[in-house]
């Protein structure tokens, strides 16, 4: 049933220790989220902001707690095409685009 699906995924990703699952807070209140992945080369990472949170900052500091989480490896994102907002915070945080919806960040 759909609404067990939500809980589901997060027991997976909660017991799944290449997984690391963070979500960020304004005054208490969930704002966005980090999720990454590790990878053979580095970690693949996924973040949401809520978009009562947009255009706050929330999305740069996610990106740079998993630069600190994640130091000497290369950070991978998938971004889909049409969405601007999120390809330019990706360039702005250093992540160049190298496919279609692929942006990476390289080892720093």
């Amino acid at each position: 049933p759909a609404p067990h699906r939500p809980r589901e995924w997060l027991a997976r990703t909660l017991a799944d220790p290449s997984r690391l699952l963070i979500i960020a807070t304004v005054g208490g209140a969930p704002a966005g989220m980090l999720r990454l992945d590790r990878q053979t080369h580095g970690a693949r990472l996924n973040i949401a902001v809520d978009s009562r949170y947009h255009r706050r900052g929330i999305g740069a500091a996610i990106l740079a707690l998993a630069a600190l989480l994640r130091p000497g490896h290369a950070l991978d994102a998938e971004v889909l095409p049409g969405n601007k907002a999120s390809q330019a915070l990706f360039a702005a945080a250093g992540y160049r685009k190298v496919g279609e919806r692929l942006f990476r960040r390289e080892l720093a």
